[in-house]
Order: C-alpha cells, then sequence, then structure tokens
C-alpha cells in the first residue's frame, strides 16, 4: 500500500506556496463581493490557476484542471472575525492549505511534518543558528564572518540575535 504523499516532506518546503487565509484577510478578498475570480494566483501559489469567492467557500481551480471547493468559517472575537479554512479532505479547521500532487491538503491529511522534529538536539541547534544567520541576511554556513546588522534593525534587535547566535555556537562547539 503506497502512502500519499511521501513520508519525508516537511511543512518549511511548502510554506511559501501555501495558501493562508490571514493572507488572503490581509489582502482584503473577503471584504469583495461574492462571485468575484483571481485569475493572477500562480505567482503566489504556483499549484492554483485561480479562485472565487463564494458566501461560504472558495472555490479552487488547481493547475491541473480539478475544481476543490474549500469550506470558509469564522468565529466572532470581540468586533473581529477570525477567518478559517476547512480541509477538504478532513474538513479539519485549518489556516493553512497545501498544493502537493496537484490535491490541496492540510498538514495533517498531506503527511507534513516539521524539519525539526525529524533533527537531534545538535540538529535543532543548527537549524537555529542557520535561521538567525539568514534573517541578519548572511550565508548559514558557520565558517563565513558574523553577517552585520541590516539597515533598519534597531541595534537591541542585533545584539539580541547576535548574542543568541553566540550562544548556539558554544553550545554546538561542545
Amino acid at each position: 500500500m503506497a502512502l500519499w504523499p511521501p513520508q519525508h516532506r516537511t511543512v518549511e518546503d511548502y510554506r511559501r506556496a501555501a495558501l493562508d487565509v490571514r493572507e488572503l484577510y490581509r489582502y482584503r478578498v473577503f471584504d469583495r463581493s461574492v462571485g468575484t475570480v483571481w485569475r493572477n494566483c500562480a505567482l503566489t501559489w504556483p499549484w492554483l490557476r485561480s479562485f472565487r469567492l463564494e458566501s461560504a467557500s472558495l472555490e479552487l481551480e488547481l493547475r491541473n484542471g480539478r475544481h476543490v471547493t474549500v469550506p470558509l468559517t469564522w468565529e466572532s472575537c470581540g468586533i473581529f472575525y477570525n477567518y478559517w479554512l476547512a480541509c477538504p479532505l478532513c474538513r479539519r479547521r485549518v489556516r493553512l492549505l497545501y498544493g502537493i500532487d496537484e490535491r490541496c491538503a492540510c498538514q495533517h491529511c498531506a503527511r507534513l511534518w516539521h524539519a525539526s522534529r525529524r533533527k537531534s538536539a545538535k540538529g535543532r541547534t543548527f537549524i537555529r543558528l542557520y535561521k538567525i544567520r539568514q534573517k541578519l541576511g548572511g550565508a548559514p554556513m558557520l565558517s563565513t564572518p558574523f553577517p552585520p546588522r541590516p539597515r533598519y534593525m534597531h541595534w537591541k534587535t542585533y545584539n539580541r540575535l547576535r548574542a543568541t547566535a553566540r550562544m548556539l555556537e558554544a553550545r554546538i562547539s561542545r
């Protein structure tokens, strides 16, 4: 029995192409009238050809021509609403949907793992250190010098990240 998809895929591999309900909210998708169609979404979501807003769902047209209906749910939070997507496969309430193998699925249905769950303690330390170096605009390799402070970053933030990186480097060298 073949499992769909293979077990080695991680959330981080698909994070950039995930359909995020918070991103849709920022783009003011839910403020548009019902029936509005977005066709220029292949740059943001390469697995998606277009999507259409319905009264309580999103009608997704995948790159392979399949149409998938994703129900929308929302809950009142004071004067605001929290929007959620329902996974088309398991109907679980999620914020992110991933396009994998010409399918649309949540993290659980797509069997995606976080990279840190597959690493040892030292490996997780390397990941944290790499992320700090990349956030500062430098190369993730430890052999390169520590990157300088990026423009518009507060010195307090830079010093905190640098101190954290030094602590992680000391932990690795033990």
